[in-house]
């Protein structure tokens, strides 16, 4: 999902001490049409630091995260660790409880006629449980008020098949893709955002491209976009959210006529402290 960026967009500052960090993310999108509450907590602990450009904000961490949504729910540890702070990688075992319905899980003998329309319009969804591990490495450099990250994300995904259900696929909505029982996602994130206006103590703006690739090896499904998004902070967090938006047509996708843009709006509130 492109709110991985928006994530990376509304870190916490890090401590020069151990800390704690609480972030709050709340997005909503169309095509497909989503709603989504993202919140993770960690305690931060600062790695080798001196006056290098790469060793002033290096962390490790440590948490929990813990996402709803109408369609699933999911909650887990997290860890993480940026030995440079241009590089850093984070890894999820997440359990996902998915609803029933058309918004959940649905079963697919093959990888056709899978668009939402038809999604939709069906009436045997199911609900199962899961576990979901998920391995995240990102780099992010900032040259002058341009400020690039390339982020990938790699999936592994464990599905309890229900009694009664003998579909080789099923609809998962969090990758929007249909996947095996037992899968792998792939998801390249890239973007390069133009800082007009930066101040820790005001308003922040961005704007830029970005560009996803996301796949399934079991079904081979594949979406990808590419566009434009914005990143508004009206004032001096924590008071201030920050409000990440994108509109990306697709290049790519099995459901979606191409050019149909998706749309996303996060908002997303920071806290963190001294331990």
């Amino acid at each position: 999902m492109l709110l991985v960026l928006a994530a990376l967009l509304g870190t916490a500052a890090a401590q020069d001490e151990p800390s704690w960090v609480l972030r709050q993310q709340v997005a909503v999108a169309g095509f497909p049409t989503g709603l989504m509450s993202d919140t993770r907590f960690s305690v931060m602990t600062p790695l080798t630091r001196n006056d290098s450009i790469v060793f002033q904000s290096t962390y490790a961490r440590a948490g929990v995260r813990a996402i709803v949504t109408p369609a699933f729910s999911e909650v887990g540890p997290r860890i993480g660790i940026a030995p440079i702070d241009v590089f850093d990688v984070e890894a999820h075992v997440m359990a996902v409880s998915w609803y029933s319905k058309s918004v959940g899980m649905l079963p697919f003998d093959t990888v056709a006629n899978t668009r939402a329309r038809e999604r939709n319009a069906r009436d045997d969804g199911f609900a199962t449980t899961g576990i979901v591990t998920f391995v995240n490495p990102t780099v992010k450099v900032k040259v002058g008020p341009v400020i690039i990250f390339d982020t990938f994300t790699w999936r592994h995904l464990r599905i309890k098949q229900p009694d009664g259900v003998t579909s080789e696929f099923t609809y998962e909505p969090f990758d929007d893709l249909v996947v095996g029982w037992t899968d792998h996602t792939f998801d390249h994130q890239a973007a390069a955002l133009y800082e007009i206006k930066h101040s820790d103590e005001g308003p922040s703006y961005r704007v830029g491209l970005t560009w996803r690739d996301k796949w399934a090896h079991a079904s081979g499904q594949r979406n990808m976009t590419a566009g434009a998004m914005a990143a508004i902070r009206p004032g001096n967090p924590p008071a201030w959210p920050t409000f990440v938006l994108f509109a990306t047509p697709y290049l790519i996708h099995p459901d979606q006529p191409m050019g149909t843009p998706y749309l996303a709006l996060a908002t997303i509130w920071n806290f963190d402290g001294a331990l």
